[in-house]
């Protein structure tokens, strides 16, 4: 269920067309929503304005699998080239070496019967130190790994905590600086009109504000963060702790297999003390093959292990992922206030950080420094691009691109003074030309306040001039027109009076009544000053006495006539819905006209009858005496053929019947103005590029029409019941010229005849003042039923049914 409050105050005030003279569509939004719309929005009575049609520029950051893979490759590539020439290097060792052992097992041989028993147990003490000279080799590479590990984790550790404490002592350093940024901030809202450079100073102590507003929750997540460091960080000195107490045993273990290997070279040079001159040769290679051996193996060892160790941290996807580049980016764009700098009595704010000034700059961003491949930038791995909401939006004035402003006015404030304040505005941004802003009002309801006003205000001067011309022309005297003449604007005040303690306010249904009661406000005047002169000149009364007397012979007869007419509209106060809605006022505002009529006409009359009336002549009137006399004849016929009389008093009643019944009925008749509207309905669920496409043709036709003059349009309408984002509705807005050649009615339909053939449909309003959105334009038949094949099949026969009906349109 969808509960609406119908309401006429919904609809907009005022929708404007604004263009600039920027090439740029962005650019030209962006000034727009900076320089006009904060300019209207601060004036008086103004709720919001709504914009549509503004183009929003984006960076878009899209990491790019195939360009992460390719810098995978690449490093890849470069530590195969590294390790094959470490593997290269080793392998010559290892022939070198292969050689030498060749050697030395020919002349142990030789030496073999000699050494006997003593020798395989120094080869055994050999091969055991051997032994455990690769172990200590294995767990010192292993050491080393873990170390390095454990270097960069503290490298990393340390400069997320040294971010994390800048960004803290920059939100201290502003939070000492609150009441300077915030009394500097009021000072500047204060200005009525800010320059552009206070505009930006402004800007910047409203995102200090912003940051201050923020600043518990902000100062909590930073100190959580410097105690998960804290914490981190002991974590990282025990594990290095116990990488020391593995080193240090291992040192004692390798001085131990060193004292071993010292031990045996002597117990060798004692067995061969005999033989030192012919075996001296051989054993000096023994011992340098062994040493030899020892060192390739734990380089072999060491190798394997940074191998692993190199092409684990060489993959770089699980690195430069969506979230780190994200992260990367918010850090690199982060620009804050950090305090004030007094220098000879003048404040200068200082920021922190700085913004990327292009997209350029976002490219060259770098993600990463390696010793192989170099730099790694964000354009390395990632797709970056400038790219706007243009397909999403669509709003243009007379075929070029272009935002349209919606203004809403606050509850309370009329709407004829907020459209002029707007209208104002407007004309002010224009006539800027180094803004160069450019704007066309295409609905206006501050136009249709004014001609009401403009059609009371005829109507007062009608009103006053006629009984004026009348009064001279019966009475053939000043001094009652005169009298006359300040009836008028007594009774209007005293009814305006009247209708603001009772709660009217002056509106279009109240201004129409007023309009209404102005012309009889005059009749009760008339026939008391009639009256009194009557008595003053032709019974010779004193004007005291003639005051009196004429106003008390008639008071029962203008009484009588004026709660008569009261009685016919008294009835709709107590109706209810919209009829009451609309035509309560009304009735009311007439009835307080009709009795400050009367109450003038019995006081203030009288009164002034008394002192202008005192030397007042009868002056006679060949014109009036011929009136009299006719209109005595007329009344004896009309008592002598009484059936006649009767019978054409009913004939003229039937035909007034009759004929009021032939024009038809009508809940609001348009009102004819400049201003045109048009709704365009797509197929429900249509794209915006569809919309768009049908909502071009409409303008490029309709705008070819001699009588408009100026069209725009916009997807998602602004009307009364439209909800403004809807892709498949679009809103048109014209003006007419000044002198068309069409009326209202011809125009609708020469816009109906050139759009006949598009997509979607097209209603045609020639009065943006046409209140049947309040209630219904036209018939609804629903059809009902379990079965939707049946349902679409009676449907179109209705369809067909009502289309044959003479007066249907859509």
């Amino acid at each position: 269920p969808i509960i609406l409050q119908l309401n006429p105050t919904r609809r907009p005030v005022l929708i404007a067309g604004v263009s600039t003279d920027e090439s740029s569509p962005a650019k030209s939004s962006k000034l727009i929503e900076e320089k006009v719309i904060p300019e209207i929005e601060s004036l008086e009575g103004v709720a919001s304005v709504t914009a549509v049609g503004g183009i929003e520029e984006t960076v878009e950051v899209t990491v790019n699998p195939k360009k992460v893979e390719e810098l995978n490759e690449e490093m890849t590539a470069e530590l195969d080239h590294q390790f094959e020439e470490a593997s290269a290097a080793l392998a010559d060792a290892k022939a070198q070496m292969e050689s030498g052992k060749a050697q030395l097992e020919s002349g142990t041989s030789q030496a073999a019967g000699q050494l006997g028993q003593a020798e395989a147990e120094i080869s055994k003490k050999a091969e055991e130190l051997k032994q455990a000279q690769l172990e200590i080799t294995e767990k010192l590479a292993e050491l080393n790994v873990s170390q390095t590990v454990l270097d960069q984790a503290v490298a990393v550790l340390s400069t997320q905590r040294a971010a994390a404490q800048a960004q803290l002592d920059n939100l201290k350093a502003l939070k000492e600086n609150e009441e300077q940024i915030r009394a500097a901030y009021d000072a500047l809202a204060a200005i009525p009109e800010p320059t552009e450079e206070q505009q930006e100073q402004l800007t910047e102590l409203a995102e200090q504000l912003a940051v201050l507003a923020a600043y518990d929750a902000t100062s909590e997540q930073l100190d959580q963060a410097m105690a998960q460091f804290a914490a981190q960080e002991q974590n990282l000195v025990a594990q290095q702790q116990q990488l020391n107490a593995g080193k240090a045993q291992l040192e004692q273990v390798q001085q131990q297999v060193n004292a071993g290997a010292l031990t045996l070279a002597e117990a060798r040079g004692q067995m061969a003390s005999a033989q030192i001159q012919a075996t001296v040769g051989l054993g000096s290679g023994s011992a340098q093959l062994a040493v030899g051996e020892a060192a390739i193996t734990q380089q072999e060892a060491q190798m394997d292990a940074a191998k692993e160790e190199a092409y684990a941290s060489a993959d770089v996807s699980k690195l430069l992922n969506a979230e780190m580049v994200r992260t990367i980016l918010a850090a690199q764009n982060f620009a804050m206030p950090a305090g004030y700098v007094n220098e000879d009595g003048i404040d200068y704010l200082i920021r922190v950080g700085d913004r990327f000034k292009d997209i350029d700059e976002i490219r060259e961003l770098v993600l990463l420094d390696t010793e192989g491949i170099g730099t790694v930038k964000l354009s390395d791995v990632a797709d970056i691009q400038l790219v706007n909401n243009a397909d999403e939006t669509y709003a243009k004035l007379n075929g070029q691109t272009a935002m349209m402003l919606t203004v809403q006015k606050q509850t309370g404030y009329a709407t004829g003074d907020v459209s002029d304040r707007v209208l104002e505005k407007l004309d002010q941004l224009s006539g800027d030309e180094d803004l160069g802003v450019h704007t066309v009002t295409l609905m206006d309801q501050g136009v249709y306040i004014d001609m009401v006003v403009h059609s009371v205000l005829q109507n007062l001067l009608y009103g006053a001039v006629l009984a004026i011309i009348i009064l001279l022309v019966f009475l053939r005297s000043v001094r009652p027109t005169f009298v006359i003449a300040c009836s008028i604007p007594i009774s209007i005040m005293t009814a305006l009076a009247a209708m603001y303690f009772s709660g009217i306010t002056l509106n279009i249904i109240s201004l129409s009544g007023r309009a209404l009661g102005v012309g009889m406000l005059v009749d009760n005047s008339i026939v008391v000053i009639e009256n009194i002169y009557r008595m003053r000149n032709e019974e010779g009364l004193s004007s005291r006495e003639a005051a009196i007397r004429g106003a008390q012979e008639v008071a029962g007869a203008i009484a009588a006539s004026t709660l008569t007419t009261i009685c016919v509209f008294a009835p709709i106060v107590f109706t209810q819905g919209i009829t009451r809605q609309l035509f309560v006022d009304m009735g009311l505002t007439i009835a307080y006209s009709l009795l400050a009529s009367l109450l003038v006409a019995l006081t203030v009359v009288p009164m002034m009858s008394a002192g202008l009336l005192d030397k007042t002549e009868a002056k006679e009137s060949a014109f009036m005496n011929r009136v009299k006399d006719g209109c005595g004849r007329l009344i004896l016929l009309a008592l002598k053929l009484k059936p006649v009389v009767l019978i054409g008093a009913f004939a003229i009643l039937a035909a007034s019947a009759m004929l009021a019944a032939s024009r038809g009925t009508e809940f609001i008749p348009p009102t004819e103005s400049t201003q045109v509207s048009m709704t365009l309905e797509m197929e429900k669920g249509s794209t915006m590029e569809e919309t768009a496409a049908v909502a071009d043709q409409v303008m490029e036709r309709v705008g070819e029409i001699e009588d408009i003059e100026d069209l725009g349009a916009m997807v998602g309408g602004a009307g009364l019941l439209s909800s403004g984002n809807s892709t498949d509705t679009a809103a048109f807005y014209g003006i007419t010229k000044e002198k068309t050649k069409l009326s209202n009615a011809e125009l609708k339909k020469e816009i109906e005849r050139v759009t006949e053939d598009l997509d979607g449909e097209l209603t045609v309003s020639t009065s943006n003042m046409d209140l049947s959105a309040l209630g219904s334009s036209g018939i609804v038949v629903q059809i009902k039923g379990k079965d939707l094949d049946k349902l679409q099949e009676v449907a179109k026969d209705v369809k067909e049914i009502v289309e044959g009906v003479e007066g249907t349109q859509n």
